[in-house]
């Protein structure tokens, strides 16, 4: 009975101290925050992240995003139908102000007529000669001016914007199709590919014209650095011949160039 007293004295105490332990463990593990989570705090606040100005970047992009949600706000605010009704007496009377052919009024009647044709798909009248007129005409006289171009350039003639050696060429071809235009050949292609735009009725051959122009643009630009380093006398060409559009069609609609 001895040695009963003294086994239950054992588990008791025994029993307590887990329990205090248990208790002291369960404490420190919930009340203090994980071990990892305290060395990201204590490297953010005391010591320098390497991979903290990554970070950076997207902290623009919210402020990128937040200037561009307030210039959409400021846009969609500007939209005030109520202040237009307000001001609609002040514009009616703008349309009356002002001294009548004085106006500009051949500008708004041309941009209403463009704008009605456009909506509408077709021109009233001569719609079907303008069509024969932008689409053939043009095709068959782009190829022309590109076919006279290329012989006019006789040993000068390259696929490289990079001018010909003198040596070896025919020198700066100023004469024919290049008394007109500097680039006959990239405007021959260009009013060609409009015409065959309109005389397939394709609006994405017309939208690829357009990107062909810029590039032969900045295609000739380069060519023409060159040019002026090898043929001093460009420079005095080029004051006088225009890029694409023939020389005496700006003769004609601005007088002498």
């Amino acid at each position: 009975s001895i040695f009963n007293q003294k086994m239950k004295k054992y588990w008791l105490i025994r029993l307590l101290l887990s329990s205090t332990f248990s208790l002291s463990v369960s404490r420190a593990f919930f009340l203090r925050p994980p071990l990892k989570l305290q060395a990201l705090t204590t490297s953010r606040t005391t010591s320098t992240d390497p991979f903290r100005s990554l970070v950076r970047p997207r902290s623009q992009l919210h402020e990128a995003e937040n200037r561009n949600e307030d210039g959409l706000r400021d846009i969609v605010q500007s939209i005030n139908l109520n202040q237009f009704v307000e001001n609609s007496d002040q514009i009616l009377a703008n349309i009356f102000s002002g001294e009548l052919g004085e106006r500009g009024e051949p500008f708004v009647i041309a941009q209403v007529a463009l704008l009605l044709c456009i909506l509408l798909g077709f021109v009233p009248v001569v719609g079907k000669a303008i069509e024969f007129i932008i689409g053939p005409v043009l095709f068959i006289f782009g190829l022309v001016t590109v076919t006279a171009s290329v012989f006019g350039l006789g040993k000068s003639l390259s696929p490289w914007p990079m001018p010909v050696p003198i040596e070896k060429g025919d020198g700066l071809v100023t004469t024919g199709m290049y008394a007109q235009v500097r680039h006959p050949i990239y405007a021959g292609a260009i009013i060609a590919s409009v015409g065959f735009s309109v005389l397939t009725h394709s609006a994405t051959r017309l939208l690829l014209t357009a990107f062909l122009l810029f590039l032969f643009d900045i295609k000739s630009d380069f060519e023409e650095k060159a040019l002026k380093t090898k043929f001093p006398e460009y420079e005095e060409y080029k004051e006088v011949v225009p890029k694409f559009i023939p020389k005496t069609l700006l003769n004609i609609m601005y007088g002498e160039i």
